[in-house]
């Protein structure tokens, strides 16, 4: 496990003792694990199984305010014995409950710390969203909710494919961002496309996912478009996302990015050919960061919307 501390500290206190209670801290929450980091920035803070934000003084809370609007609630506020920091953190719990956003204390001495520290770990179950069902041929992919739970603290969420179409048929008047203006393709099909990718970015946030499978067969005649757009950006910004509602799939690309960091592409077996000792596979969607160039083409099956043309590092 990996927890990331983003500390903040008012100019009121002297550097020098505060590095050495923080040491001291750290030190002791290390003991056994090495699981515990300070970073710098808050991007950095995220990259990470648990996020801490360590109040070393008093005084620190306006400085909060000024990253308020970079966090992820639940906001865990990590405090410690020394310098007002319970007081501070106090106070900037009663900021988050007065405008109702999730977050908590963690205090104590460091035994107590790291025991709510892991019962925190325990409880934050990753989410993976399956919008629609699996496809009608996926006749081997169902799987027992709970037993994914059990084996790998993962819940699924069933979401309704009608949430997914609302949004994206209210999205498609937005302008193109930067990265979909700037590829070579039919505007009106990128629009669709692009509108599609929107809702899901918002199904992501609503939800709290680390990533989705798609029942996206039924957005060709509902929203004359296709995910394969979408998905190529969201693996690549490592929001995993599967195509067919093919949730056996989505485990294992999610695990295969816990474990590496790295994407991985969903695709099927086309062919064997024996002789070379080789195997193609193809799909309508990757990553965009597996790429070493890539072009626009139309959804295999159904010749309608966008979809990606590859070529693999």
């Amino acid at each position: 496990m990996k927890i990331n501390i983003y500390p903040l500290t008012s100019s009121l206190h002297e550097e020098k003792t505060l590095e050495s209670d923080t040491s001291t801290l750290l030190k002791n929450l290390n003991k056994g694990s090495n699981q515990y980091k300070i970073v710098s920035s808050l991007d950095e803070l995220y990259q990470s199984d648990l996020s801490l934000v360590l109040v070393r003084t008093g005084g620190s809370e306006g400085l909060f305010l000024k990253i308020i609007n970079n966090l992820k609630p639940p906001i865990y506020l990590l405090s410690y014995g020394y310098n007002n920091s319970l007081a501070a953190s106090i106070e900037i719990l009663s900021y988050l409950n007065l405008h109702h956003i999730d977050g908590q204390i963690i205090h104590g001495s460091y035994n107590d710390i790291k025991k709510e520290v892991n019962n925190i770990l325990k409880n934050n179950m990753e989410r993976l969203g399956v919008i629609g069902k699996p496809s009608d041929w996926l006749i081997a992919s169902q799987v027992n909710y709970q037993n994914v739970k059990d084996l790998f603290d993962i819940e699924l969420i069933d979401i309704d494919i009608n949430e997914l179409i609302s949004l994206a048929n209210s999205s498609t008047s937005l302008a193109l961002n930067q990265e979909f203006e700037n590829l070579n393709y039919n505007k009106n099909e990128l629009k669709k496309a692009y509108a599609i990718y929107v809702a899901l970015l918002k199904i992501v946030e609503k939800y709290q996912l680390k990533g989705l499978t798609v029942r996206c067969f039924d957005l060709l005649n509902t929203l004359h478009s296709t995910s394969c757009l979408a998905f190529a950006f969201l693996n690549r910004d490592n929001i995993i996302a599967t195509c067919e509602g093919d949730i056996p799939s989505l485990i294992t690309m999610y695990l295969i990015n816990k474990i590496t960091n790295k994407p991985s592409f969903q695709a099927n077996p086309a062919k064997i050919i024996l002789k070379d000792n080789e195997i193609i596979f193809a799909h309508c969607t990757l990553p965009l960061s597996m790429c070493e160039s890539f072009t626009l083409t139309s959804h295999f099956e159904s010749k309608i919307g966008v979809a990606i043309k590859g070529k693999l590092k």
